[in-house]
């Protein structure tokens, strides 16, 4: 049988004093121990007090022996750590073919730019050179982890010959048998060989590293005339480099070479480019190749899952078209990540890359397409792969740039016709990116515009430089909308498996999450298309330099220093930590502990206890990210408590009394309470107040420190049973039998009124003006709706049984006779007595 609960409020407030102290000093010995990495600050961290280290004392005669057992296997063991590793023989091995192929690239790069690299060579070389100090930063971590590494096992060595060196003397000043001597020199004379060991691997590491750091300063000398060269031709960008075109006579080939064979051997440059950097990362092409045969299997699985789905349902129909081309759809995917896989490969490379991804585009174009705007934009799509195709012609020749110059006016030309068509052909949906398009194709056609000029004034490099960005910006954008399409149909088409459709999450908030998907999917589209539009005009690394000086400008704050990058990062650490605690309690509610039987109100109380403590951790990481000290913010957290103590205290005092709420559960969200002249629903605890709504549909909103410290009426504490009462009136001279047994069977008869308890029907008193019933039951739903139905089913029965259910009334009994002598006269006018 169910009770209201009542909670006792001498206990909870001596609980609430005793936690707020207790959560204020663990506060404060948490933050004792961090310390900040005060990167941000004008001077540096006091340095750490060092622990001292205890002094040794010699060994005790009697556990010689066991100590010089345990000594040997240790010395054993690091000696035999400090074999030569195989990562470190491989670094061994390969060092001297290292260096030659520095110097060979270093003498390939002082050649090149003293001829006059063009623009594709010099970039191509500085590829080169960042793969080979990538390799020599791989190697040099290598060698640090191993040289710190054998410098401790080195100190330890150290540690051990002092304790035996200390134990030997004491042993001289004792009379001590021979054996035990001998133990000890046995141990000493193993230290020193280990010692002697270990110290030639650590020296052999330590030379072995210096030497690679000399080749990195090798290789940073050698790049000098490359980056001068990259900054010449920059500032040069815009001037003319060669005669006007009309002044431009046209002459055979220097040299004894003909264009076929200049052509040919351009051909083969670039194959040996691409075969080159094949050669030289075995790990990455495999890679690649493995990402695109995991893409091309998934998308092979989603299509034929969505052409059978596509029948019946829609929606899947525009997908299972466009899905219905995994192999195209599986190169755009592979295209899309091969920035991050070969972040340092060869124009070639990319170029062969990007051929295939507009082959691809061809493919998958028409399924997205509409007849009038197709035309245009497969014409873009060939001007981009006419482009790539023309790095096989040398950039010095006359004829390279006559077909560049053909190239930007096609260009110009193809952009102002997909422009009039797109005004034609309004999107009623999408408005803005209709206008946004065509915005950006009139911007491009003025571009392709100051390209042929360029060209025609003899300025080929700034006529190349933005042909090939703007071709390069629409090949993007092309590629990075259909793969944004090809991964928002595969993310309904996976929304719609068995499998999803098995979470919570999914079949209640499908919607949402395309939502959701669909701004980041966006979001990061746009970000790729900014990176890689600036990088085809040859601005990014300005444009990143800039970016990184204006984060970098430091603001001053008495000891304390910031700048603008770490304030950005501290709002999207901030802004992080909450979208995660968002999501995790998203998932936790929706998918996990629907999941698991637990009691009433302990899903919210764990969704509450996880949301503090992803904030908790987020406060550690941006205070981190601010380089403060933690020790001084313990000073400051402790002098804040005394300040908290008086301004604060009532904020702190219901943010405690929150937690108690979570944590000892007297009421949880759902519950019914009576609390003062209060009486309603608990909706939602927070950190310092709960709403309660009434029966009325009014929020009330309390301090959750009154909740604890206030006796309060639970109903729902343990269950939802309910005891309904329910008191009934009938008039003198009624059988109390015929009407116990009346109400009983009403009661029993309700299908919501519970049998176990049963209900109970008594004879309460007689009352001034009727017989006074009660009937009591117990229900476990809306008991407001049983009551009432209980009422209404009384009133029946009793009139349909004859049983009169009387109102208060009063009888007036005049007694007969008057005094003799006595009679009523009429008053006068005016005279109000008798």
């Amino acid at each position: 049988m169910s009770r209201p609960a009542i909670t006792s409020a001498s206990q909870l407030v001596v609980l609430r004093k005793a936690v707020l102290p207790t959560v204020l000093v663990l506060v404060a010995l948490l933050a004792c121990p961090w310390r900040g990495t005060a990167h941000a600050q004008e001077a540096g961290p006091s340095a750490p007090t060092a622990t001292p280290t205890p002094a040794p004392t010699p060994i005790p005669p009697a556990e010689i022996p066991l100590r010089a057992e345990q000594t040997a296997v240790e010395l054993r063991t690091l000696v035999l750590a400090a074999a030569p590793r195989d990562s470190v023989s491989k670094i061994e091995s390969a060092a001297a073919e290292q260096e030659a192929k520095v110097k060979a690239l270093a003498a390939t790069t002082k050649q090149q730019v003293a001829h006059g690299a063009s623009r594709s060579q010099l970039e191509d070389l500085s590829k080169r050179w960042l793969r080979e100090e990538a390799t020599l930063d791989g190697w040099l971590n290598t060698l640090q982890a191993r040289s710190a590494t054998l410098e401790t096992d080195l100190a330890r060595i150290r540690q051990i010959s002092e304790l035996w060196t200390l134990t030997r003397d004491s042993a001289a000043e004792q009379d001590l048998p021979p054996a035990p001597r001998n133990a000890i020199d046995a141990a000493l004379a193993s230290a020193s060989d280990a010692k002697s060991v270990v110290s030639r691997r650590r020296d052999a590491v330590l030379t072995l590293q210096t030497e690679i750091t000399g080749l990195k300063l090798d290789i940073s000398d050698a790049q000098i005339p490359l980056r001068d060269a990259i900054k010449e031709q920059r500032r040069n960008a815009l001037l003319p480099e060669q005669p006007p075109i009309w002044k431009v006579a046209i002459q055979h080939e220097r040299g004894a070479a003909k264009l076929t064979q200049r052509v040919r051997d351009r051909w083969a440059d670039i194959f040996a480019s691409i075969r080159f950097y094949v050669d030289e990362e075995p790990v990455r092409v495999p890679l690649h190749i493995v990402f695109f045969l995991v893409a091309l299997g998934v998308l092979v699985a989603l299509s034929r899952w969505a052409a059978r789905r596509a029948v019946g349902d829609e929606s899947l129909q525009a997908t299972a078209r466009l899905l219905s081309r995994p192999l195209a759809a599986a190169v755009l995917l592979a295209t899309l990540v091969d920035a991050w896989i070969h972040p340092t490969a060869p124009d070639a490379w990319r170029n062969l890359l990007n051929i295939l991804a507009l082959l691809a585009l061809l493919r998958l174009l028409p399924r997205m397409l509409t007849r009038r705007l197709g035309p245009a934009i497969y014409l873009i799509v060939v001007l981009s792969i006419l482009r790539h195709t023309l790095n096989v012609v040398p950039d010095d020749l006359l004829l390279y740039r006559i077909l560049l110059l053909g190239l930007s006016a096609l260009s110009m030309t193809s952009l102002l016709w997909l422009a009039r068509r797109l005004n034609a052909v309004k999107d009623p949906e999408h408005p803005h990116w209709s206008r946004t398009i065509i915005l950006a194709c009139t911007i491009g056609a003025g571009l392709m515009v100051v390209a042929v000029i360029a060209n025609i004034l003899g300025a080929v490099t700034l006529a190349d430089i933005v042909t090939d960005g703007l071709l390069n910006s629409v090949f993007t954008a092309l590629l990075l909308w259909v793969g944004a399409v090809v991964v928002r149909g595969s993310e309904a088409v996976l929304l719609r498996t068995e499998f999803a459709r098995r979470l919570n999450m999914v079949r209640s908030n499908a919607a949402n999450i395309r939502a959701v998907t669909g701004k980041l999917v966006r979001f990061a589209a746009i970000a790729l298309w900014a990176v890689y539009t600036l990088a085809g005009f040859q601005i990014l690394a300005p444009v990143t330099a800039f970016i990184a000086k204006l984060f970098k400008f430091k603001i001053s704050l008495g000891h304390l220093g910031f700048s603008p990058l770490s304030i950005v990062l501290v709002v999207v650490a901030v802004w992080a930590t909450f979208k995660i605690s968002r999501l995790v309690r998203f998932v936790l509610e929706t998918d996990v502990m629907p999941r698991v039987e637990l009691p009433r109100g302990v899903p919210a109380t764990i969704s509450k206890i996880t949301h503090y403590i992803i904030l908790l951790i987020g406060f550690f990481v941006v205070v981190g990210m601010l380089g403060l000290d933690f020790g001084k913010l313990a000073i400051i957290v402790g002098a804040l408590s005394v300040g908290i103590g008086f301004g604060l205290q009532n904020v702190v005092n219901n943010f405690i009394s929150g937690l108690i709420l979570l944590f000892e559960r007297p009421i949880k969200e759902g519950d019914r309470i009576d609390l003062g002249t209060t009486s309603g629903v608990v909706r939602k605890i927070g950190m310092r107040a709960s709403v309660v709504e009434t029966w009325q549909g009014a929020d009330v909103i309390v301090p959750n420190a009154t909740l604890i410290s206030s006796e309060l009426v639970n109903w729902s504490l343990q269950d939802e049973v309910r005891r309904i009462d329910i008191p009934v009136g009938v008039a003198f001279g009624t059988d109390p039998d015929r009407v116990l047994d009346l109400l009983l069977g009403i009661a029993r008869q309700h299908p919501d009124v519970l049998a176990d308890p049963e209900p109970f029907a008594m004879f309460v008193r007689f009352g001034a003006n009727s017989l006074d019933f009660e009937l009591r039951v117990w229900a476990a739903v809306d008991f407001l709706r049983v009551g009432s139905e209980l009422r209404v089913a009384v009133n029946r029965a009793l009139k349909d049984a004859g049983i009169e259910i009387p109102f208060p009334q009063v009888d007036l009994h005049l007694r007969s006779g008057i005094p003799e002598g006595t009679r009523l006269v009429a008053p006068k006018d005016g005279d109000p007595t008798l």
